[in-house]
């Protein structure tokens, strides 16, 4: 049905590629149960390791219509900027193929096999349910004004990500109306409060569009070195804990460096695999190497730190760098984030953009703030880290408001 939809909403000119591709996954139907119990076991596995790419194509091209929606260009220039997540499964076929075991030794080899094979599959059951449930939401079908209100909310957090540095940006209005369509409601809520805030410390604020606002209480009471020697790391938030004002976020899942293109001025022009899906099993192409000139293969590694300050593993110049985590929150909160980086950085909460810095520049902990908004349970946070020369670091500090005191 989702394929189908797609095909509806993709028959335009120039949509030929994207239309060809999900054409011939609608013919990739599943086989009957009397194929498959007649199919041994590696052609069992070959079988799931061949739907299993076949998902993950259609998870991108669905990713694709999305963004192409959201940034209003050509499907094709999306196409080309979206990576198909790949998957990590072991090649089993000499293990699972040939004859029957016939001795104690072979027997356990094959049944060694077959665990790796069970458990590969059911690696790719789960990713694929995830990554269903996550297309559904990118391709949910709605209205033309609730489309285009969706797309006017997402280019509001983007040009407020990108506000000049020094500034407090209120951006939980357009977060809340986008949780909304998210969850399949209706409406948008207040709509007053659709808009982004942008608030210089202590200052007037101003809203995206240029019209004033109501003077704001400066929500920074703290200088940067005060905020630092107070600061604890912390992931799960609720309203009976015991620490209060700026936590630091000190666990990660990190990875990188991946080959920044020349000429690539920190311009975030170039899409790399963990912005279409974060799949912690994955593994992908990195950087070339300069003593082999062969691509790195890349991993995501579990990262802990007692300090604030995050360098990536293997920080490279010219590189690109993700980081990836969950928090956790027992009802919906609102939420100052401090986002610094050397060189520039670009940060997503539950997808959603609420930072982004271009160009050179010292890690420097007041480089900007956002109030946005956390839901209730588990949050994902995604970190891109644009390295130029020499340092690489990057940290993001969160201070619950209405529990600073």
């Amino acid at each position: 049905d989702l394929v189908a939809r797609l095909l509806r909403r993709t028959d335009g000119e120039g949509h030929e590629e994207m239309t060809a591709e999900l054409a011939a996954l609608v013919a990739l139907q599943p086989l009957d149960e009397a194929t498959l119990d007649a199919m041994s076991a590696a052609e069992l596995y070959e079988h799931a390791q061949v739907l299993d790419q076949a998902i993950r194509q259609e998870f991108a091209d669905v990713r694709a219509v999305e963004l192409a929606g959201i940034q209003g260009t050509d499907l094709g220039e999306a196409l080309a900027g979206v990576e198909t997540p790949q998957g990590n499964a072991p090649d089993l076929a000499g293990e699972l193929g040939g004859e029957a075991p016939t001795t104690r030794a072979g027997f356990q080899e094959r049944m060694a096999a077959l665990d790796q094979a069970h458990a590969a599959m059911t690696t790719m059951q789960l990713q694929a349910e995830a990554m269903a449930a996550q297309a559904r939401g990118y391709a949910a079908e709605g209205n033309a004004e609730e489309t285009a209100q969706a797309a006017r909310l997402q280019n509001a957090l983007a040009e407020a990500a990108a506000a000049p540095d020094g500034m407090v940006v209120d951006m939980t209005g357009p977060m809340r109306g986008l949780y909304q369509m998210q969850q399949g409601q209706s409406g948008t809520g207040d709509s007053r409060r659709m808009d982004t805030t942008v608030v210089n410390l202590g200052g007037e604020g101003t809203r995206m569009d240029g019209s004033s606002t109501l003077r704001e209480e400066r929500p920074i009471r703290a200088q940067p070195h005060e905020i630092i020697a107070q600061l604890l790391p912390g992931r799960k938030f609720s309203r009976e804990s015991d620490r209060r004002g700026w936590l630091y976020i000190d666990t990660w899942y990190v990875i990188g460096p991946f080959q920044r293109p020349e000429g690539d001025r920190l311009s975030y022009n170039t899409r790399f695999p963990p912005e279409t899906m974060v799949d912690l099993d994955a593994e992908y192409r990195g950087k070339i190497h300069p003593a082999t000139g062969q691509p790195t293969r890349l991993r995501w590694r579990f990262f802990q730190s007692n300090t604030l300050k995050i360098t990536p593993p293997d920080e490279v110049d010219g590189s690109v760098y993700y980081a990836w985590t969950e928090v956790y929150f027992e009802e919906e909160q609102e939420v100052l984030v401090a986002v610094a980086s050397d060189d520039a950085a670009k940060v997503w909460i539950n997808d959603l953009i609420v930072w982004e810095d271009t160009g050179l520049s010292p890690w420097r902990l007041d480089e900007g703030f956002r109030k946005v908004v956390f839901r209730r349970g588990v949050n994902t946070v995604l970190v891109r880290i644009e390295n130029g020369p020499h340092v690489c670091v990057f940290s993001l500090l969160l201070c619950p408001v209405g529990l600073d005191r």
